[in-house]
């Protein structure tokens, strides 16, 4: 199959050319009328002719390679709103709606998958929903339920900010060159109101990442520099952080919470 974009290693590219699985994405965004769509990483426009027609002005790409956007263009006509940029590297203003929320789609690079989804999860308030192909072991991490070995950071994060499933899984073969793994695709719909909220959302992703940095170790060892000689907390610090659900990290961030500020109203 001769391709109009050879795909760039050093890019991580891997296009899309199975149009079920395109239809499919497409289909779990569940895309209304007066939608603002982002897409990250368009490439040769696998998604993007699904939706494009009908968006038009409300929609932008984010695309890194330049002879995707030229090809881009050629396609989809010279008016197709590509901002040519690497993503990590915008300013969100440039992609982002002011009073507004967006629907955000892509088909990421595995090399840098995390980086972007946190990316995303930084503007989370000006974000209604997330489809993304990732790596299917990304994918299980985030929608992990707590107990096992791939419930984590990102289960925790994602998980206290959004309604997160695993959608479907994507042989290697639906790509050109063929990925030596496997891909999943994600659905995060962020929360209006999350269930379990945070008093200080930093503070509670500084408490998980730490609680989690050495995962043999108990809460009581990993989270010493918040507890100090405290005990007396709703969460046993005896256990260990892949047995707490998100609503326990939340309780027991606010209690710690409460003790750097204790005037706190």
């Amino acid at each position: 199959m001769k391709y109009s974009v050879a795909p760039k290693k050093s890019l991580g590219q891997h296009f899309l050319h199975n149009d079920h699985y395109a239809r499919k994405i497409v289909d779990s965004l569940d895309l209304q009328p007066a939608d603002f769509l982002v897409e990250i990483g368009p490439g040769t426009g696998a998604l993007t002719r699904f939706f494009y027609p009908e968006l038009k002005e409300r929609y932008i790409g984010i695309e890194i390679d330049d002879r995707a956007v030229a090809d881009l263009k050629s396609k989809f006509g010279e008016d197709i709103n590509i901002l040519h940029k690497d993503f990590m590297k915008s300013d969100p203003a440039e992609w982002l709606l002011p009073g507004e929320k967006v629907k955000v789609v892509g088909n990421v690079p595995y090399y840098i998958t995390t980086p972007i989804l946190f990316r995303v999860h930084e503007v989370r308030n000006r974000v209604s929903h997330l489809v993304v192909m990732i790596q299917k072991e990304v994918a299980q991490r985030i929608v992990a339920p707590p107990g096992g070995k791939e419930y984590g950071i990102l289960s925790v994060q994602f998980q206290q900010a959004a309604k997160c499933e695993l959608l479907f899984k994507v042989p290697p073969g639906a790509f050109f060159p063929p990925p030596t793994v496997d891909s999943a695709v994600i659905r995060m719909t962020f929360y209006e109101n999350a269930p379990f909220a945070p008093a200080d959302p930093e503070f509670f992703q500084a408490v998980v990442r730490q609680a989690f940095h050495a995962r043999r170790k108990t809460l009581k060892n990993n989270l010493k520099s918040f507890t100090g000689s405290r005990e007396d907390f709703s969460v046993d610090l005896s256990r260990r952080a892949e047995t707490l659900s998100v609503e326990e990290f939340v309780r027991l961030t606010n209690e710690l919470d409460a003790l750097r500020f204790p005037q706190k109203p």
